[in-house]
């Protein structure tokens, strides 16, 4: 007889882990496209100098708060995604955690705007001499994604680590640093640091790009991992005549591939049944 194999993804199931992961892979991508062609358009608006944020005050700031918004609601959504696919652990629990936090801080990012800050709009202080509480909510969402993403990086790296995965542990890791580094350069700018003020915008652009390409690259290597998993729960099932016989599996193997099934969607092979002949 055939015992079944609970545990695999279902056709459906895998189809919306695919959509929240795609919205992943979509996140930072445009989002980096929205606030270079809306700071290219601006007059006076420094994007060397200036901070991202500062695209959503005066008339047309309604885009950067869009942007905001959407980026937010597809990281959120992400972080379903990852939920979905990353095997139980406290290493996948916190990924999954900070992932959505950076989703939660880029939507509080749309919904509270900014105060002037480095000289912009045009003619306003470098540091604004009034705050506003819409201005301070600002600030402590922008503090909770640079926080996030780090520490999401690092979270998965110890993930990698854990299943012996050097490449993606290394990467993860290293695009922690590199995004902390980024980031406390800009912030020494945006606090008026002599020497770190004329390129603040920049290096808040290297941290961007740096911490979201490293989230469009996880998306879609989870989504590569669902699809090659699905396509060996495939292989097994049509391995196997309707009436229950194994046509192509000889004794001892189908349990090797439900083991390879197990492993690609991130579960212990002992969660899942071997098919058994009598």
């Amino acid at each position: 007889m055939i015992v079944s194999i609970p545990g695999l993804v279902r056709r459906r199931e895998g189809g919306v882990t695919r959509l929240l992961l795609r919205c992943g892979e979509l996140a930072g991508p445009l989002f980096v496209a929205s606030f270079v062609i809306e700071g290219a358009r601006r007059d006076g608006y420094l994007p060397r100098r200036h901070p991202v944020s500062a695209l959503s005050l005066g008339e047309s700031g309604w885009t950067q708060k869009v942007s905001f918004l959407v980026t937010g609601t597809l990281t959120s959504a992400f972080a379903l995604g990852v939920r979905r696919s990353l095997h139980p652990g406290r290493s996948s629990a916190s990924v999954t955690t900070l992932v959505g936090a950076i989703g939660f801080g880029l939507l509080g990012a749309g919904v509270f705007t900014t105060d002037p800050i480095n000289g912009y709009p045009p003619g306003s202080a470098d540091v604004a001499t009034v705050r506003t509480r819409a201005g301070h909510l600002h600030d402590l969402s922008a503090v909770l994604i640079f926080a996030a993403v780090p520490a999401a990086c690092f979270a998965y790296s110890l993930h990698c680590a854990a299943d012996g995965d050097r490449t993606w542990a290394g990467y993860s890791a290293t695009t922690g640093v590199a995004f902390t580094t980024a980031w406390a350069l800009a912030a020494g700018g945006f606090n008026q640091a002599p020497r770190l003020v004329e390129n603040s915008g920049l290096f808040q652009r290297v941290a961007i790009v740096t911490g979201f390409s490293c989230m469009s690259a996880l998306a879609a290597r989870l989504a590569s991992q669902l699809a090659a998993a699905a396509a060996d729960t495939v292989a097994v099932r049509t391995s196997l005549s309707p009436n229950g016989a194994d046509r192509s599996i000889e004794p001892g193997r189908g349990f090797a591939r439900v083991g390879r099934i197990a492993s690609r969607l991130g579960r212990p092979r002992s969660r899942v049944a071997a098919p058994l002949s009598s």
